[in-house]
């Protein structure tokens, strides 16, 4: 059965400018010393504003643990390892000077995460993104929100009420508070627009060199059908 296999950090190194739902006043400045206050080798992931750094990439590195640029606005992504949610809460494609979404779509080393739930990116800017990344650069993810599968239409997230109306969940100010589609419900809808490929469900554990144990069997309308172990 599925486990946790890491926890993805985000929230706490980010730009108050793109701060999405998540709450300022827990934000800390960008430094080994404060990541040092919740540190976990259960951490994998840490999703930081890059502009804002000052020494805590390099000791994330000396970890071993990826970095990822999100709630930012810097366009030098370089020392990253991917990007959080691609366009959500960072600065957009500009012709002039940089931002960070046009540099996740042009390095060809990054990954790339993207929510492809129709809610937080339009299917012309899926269209974009697969096809000016290389495949096996892009990560689907669900970011997906307790009140998913739920009769919920409101709750408590990152110290703010938030509301459900079925399809989306916000602020009261109507910021995006996460997703409320599961990972095969958006598998399901890419390949009914043919923007599917199979090889974006492994990527994810290229990017971790997690050695694959098995495979998964989907039927023509993209159902899982069986999950072969080896």
């Amino acid at each position: 059965m599925a486990k946790i296999l890491g926890i993805h950090l985000e929230g706490i190194f980010i730009n108050p400018d793109k701060k999405g739902i998540h709450n300022p006043e827990h934000f800390l400045p960008l430094t080994a010393e404060n990541y040092k206050l919740l540190e976990d080798d259960f951490i994998k992931i840490v999703t930081l504003a890059p502009e804002l750094d000052i020494d805590l990439i390099a000791y994330l590195k000396s970890k071993n643990i990826k970095i990822q640029a999100g709630h930012c606005l810097g366009g030098n992504i370089e020392k990253c390892d991917g990007v959080t949610h691609l366009f959500n809460a960072m600065s957009g494609i500009s012709h002039r000077g940089e931002s960070t979404a046009l540099s996740a779509l042009t390095d060809d080393n990054i990954y790339t995460e993207i929510i492809a739930d129709g809610v937080h990116v339009s299917d012309r800017a899926l269209k974009l993104v697969f096809q000016s990344k290389p495949q096996d650069k892009i990560i689907l993810v669900s970011d997906c929100l307790p009140c998913t599968k739920s009769n919920l239409k409101e709750f408590e997230f990152a110290d703010e009420k938030v509301y459900y109306d079925g399809k989306k969940a916000t602020s009261k100010e109507g910021t995006l508070a996460g997703s409320t589609t599961l990972l095969p419900n958006i598998i399901k809808r890419l390949a009914s627009k043919n923007l599917f490929t199979p090889e974006y469900i492994n990527n994810p554990y290229k990017y971790h060199n997690i050695d694959l144990t098995g495979h998964i069997e989907w039927d023509e309308n993209w159902n899982i059908v069986n999950i072969i172990h080896k």
